[in-house]
């Protein structure tokens, strides 16, 4: 719990996640600690790891995963997550094990976790084609990998994030078909290279 205390306590979440048992964060980490079947040992050389498995469960309780996924993909099996993947999931992970792609088109429900910003080599993120709802998570301005972000096709409410504008690697952002608001002007900072 307490490497992965600060991951949910970003954007003003607090330690009070990990005690409602009915959070995202509280199931996954029961998850990983209780019920994982893999036994990540915790060392400095496989903190990463256990971070990104963490995030990735949060991810999987927080859009439905339990009740709603039309496919589980080997989601939270025990076998490594760069092999959750059945016609979508993890689509793709580096020589370091590390998730560079995700396509999630599988009735998802919820809201997009802010943990999902520290998956911090995510090059392609797909998650249209669903009904997930509240906004688009500002911490995502941490992921500087990312190329492809596709979310159209949701219930996304809000405005842009001016903040995906800091992606220096974005060239892709499809957000059309959601109830975002507001207005993006040629100059915003989102429009610098799209």
């Amino acid at each position: 719990q307490q490497i992965l205390q600060p991951i949910s306590n970003s954007d003003g979440y607090s330690y009070q996640v990990f005690m409602h048992v009915d959070t995202p964060q509280f199931k996954a980490l029961n998850w990983i600690s209780n019920l994982d079947l893999m036994r990540i040992e915790i060392t400095n050389n496989n903190k990463q790891h256990l971070v990104q498995r963490y995030v990735l469960a949060v991810l999987y309780y927080s859009t439905g995963g339990e009740s709603d996924w039309a496919r589980q993909m080997n989601w939270l099996s025990s076998s490594h997550e760069c092999d959750w993947n059945d016609d979508g999931g993890i689509r793709e992970c580096d020589d370091e094990k590390r998730v560079v792609d995700i396509a999630l088109f599988n009735n998802l429900t919820g809201t997009i976790p802010h943990e999902i910003s520290h998956l911090d080599q995510l090059k392609k993120l797909y998650m249209s084609r669903n009904s997930l709802t509240g906004t688009i998570p500002t911490s995502m301005k941490q992921m500087q990998e990312l190329t492809y972000i596709s979310l159209n096709d949701n219930k996304l409410v809000g405005t842009v994030p001016l903040e995906l504008g800091m992606l220096p690697k974005l060239k892709y952002l499809y957000l059309h078909k959601n109830d975002l608001g507001g207005t993006v002007n040629s100059d915003h900072p989102i429009c610098k290279d799209l």
